[in-house]
């Protein structure tokens, strides 16, 4: 890809809703379709089950148009980022019959050659920026100046929790923030889902997780602490790279093998994914709070399963309302029921559910979201 968009290309990239590769993967469907049937797969039924990117599928995980090509076929995809921002996918279709095909689809050459086809002329030329007065420009650099400062110290903090975590050991299950959340339930194979590691605070042991973002990759960590940081009871610390990264950035619990194309379990918090863990063998994205459900929800291109907080003691029900926002058609929301002798205790979320009801009402109950399939 050359490092100069030629001219018109980016404003119309934006005037096109092309310069977002969700939107770009819808426009360009037929294209990609036409790709995936030279390899004999089905993207139709494939798009709705996408896989983690960088994710190999082969053999049964990836759907055929043909029977006689069952087991026969692999797929992985790529998101490529130029010097301007933009993400663009790459999508490989992989057959071992005929002495084998490989089919790519490029997003970028898609999108080039879309833009060659279009009526450029159309695209108007920017207007001129009306006259900035001496003081608004003084303040709009006083503004950049502050928000520089801001990133910059965001990101030595960043950098800071990058060397504590390569230093750091990984957690255990005898972790003792780990046994008194998840109740002495948590094992290796689960912990192996996900990376832990330990981190030591004059509060006690807690452990910490890094945090994914689709777009801008490693975006950050989130410390859990085993005590309140402050009076007001936090016990979780958010170490974000980037003003605004936050959004969109979460967790991820990779599923168990054999269970790739499971709905995406999503909930709030990383005590309550794990507590959810205990029964749901696929993938689980953790979007750290409820305001964050509609911006995780947004990167996941397959049916979805919300494990949502039941936030029934506040006043309004914040974790229900958030994920019915971010819900779409086909998806399944699923909110913790617990016994009316624990409303003292005000429960919200799996984990309360796991802590107050035990493990065999945890299971029954998450099993609910089990796909109807099974």
């Amino acid at each position: 890809m050359s490092n100069t968009p030629p001219p018109r290309f980016i404003p119309w990239l934006r005037q096109q809703r092309l310069d977002n590769w969700q939107q770009l993967l819808i426009r360009a469907h037929d294209a990609i379709d036409q790709a995936a049937r030279e390899a004999g797969i089905d993207w139709k039924l494939l798009r709705q089950r996408l896989p983690t990117r960088g994710l190999l599928l082969k053999g049964s995980q990836v759907p055929v148009l043909d029977a006689s090509d069952r087991g026969r076929c692999a797929f992985v995809w790529h998101l490529n980022p130029d010097h301007y921002g933009h993400f663009w996918p790459c999508l490989v279709f992989m057959s071992f019959r005929h002495g084998g095909i490989h089919q790519i689809f490029h997003g970028y050459r898609w999108a080039w050659q879309s833009f060659k086809a279009s009526p450029v002329s159309s695209i108007p030329e920017p207007l001129a920026a009306p006259p900035v007065s001496f003081e608004d420009k003084r303040q709009q650099q006083m503004r950049e100046a502050l928000e520089a400062r801001e990133n910059q110290r965001r990101l030595e903090r960043f950098q800071s929790h990058c060397r504590q975590w390569h230093a750091a050991s990984p957690a255990t299950p005898e972790h003792p923030l780990l046994q008194k959340r998840l109740c002495g339930h948590l094992d290796s194979a689960l912990l192996e889902r996900l990376q832990l590691r330990t981190f030591l605070h004059p509060r006690g042991a807690g452990v910490m997780v890094r945090l994914q973002h689709y777009d801008h990759g490693h975006s950050g960590f989130q410390l859990l602490h085993a005590a309140p940081l402050d009076g007001q009871g936090r016990t979780q610390d958010l170490v974000i790279r980037q003003r605004g990264m936050k959004t969109g950035s979460f967790v991820c619990i990779h599923p168990r093998p054999g269970h790739q194309h499971w709905p995406v379990a999503i909930c709030e918090g990383v005590f309550t994914a794990l507590s959810v863990a205990l029964a749901w063998p696929g993938p689980i994205a953790v979007a750290l709070d409820a305001g964050n459900l509609p911006a995780v929800r947004a990167m996941v291109q397959r049916d979805c399963v919300f494990f949502a907080d039941n936030d029934a003691w506040g006043a309004r029900n914040t974790g229900l309302l958030r994920a019915r926002q971010a819900a779409r058609p086909g998806d399944r929301l699923l909110l913790p029921h617990f016994d009316p002798a624990h409303a003292t205790q005000r429960p919200t979320d799996f984990n309360d559910l796991l802590r107050l009801s035990g493990h065999a009402e945890l299971l029954q109950q998450i099993r609910q979201g089990w796909p109807d399939s099974l």
